[in-house]
């Protein structure tokens, strides 16, 4: 089951991925980024084939340039990356 994280600010959810230890997808204006744990290379949302985005294990999306924010985590993400999304989360 997915779960969603909510943020005030663009930066607060950054900082987030960031204390998680977690590699956020390239920016393509307002399309979805994609959350992999550890360090990866994550390409931009329209480069990554469906069976790409099933590999995710979080997509990140943003409202306007450093407004609202949503971070979905997938099921099969490590869960001491979803505790500390969600420490983080408003």
């Amino acid at each position: 089951m997915d779960r969603v994280f909510k943020f005030k600010t663009e930066k607060s959810a950054q900082n987030a991925l960031v204390k998680a230890k977690c590699s956020l997808g390239t920016l393509e204006r307002d399309a979805p980024r994609g959350i992999m744990p550890d360090d990866w290379m994550v390409l931009k949302w329209k480069n990554l084939s469906r069976s790409d985005r099933d590999l995710l294990h979080g997509v990140y999306q943003r409202q306007e340039r450093d407004g609202p924010t949503t971070i979905t985590l997938r099921s099969h993400c490590p869960q001491n990356v979803i505790d500390i999304i969600a420490e983080e989360s408003e």
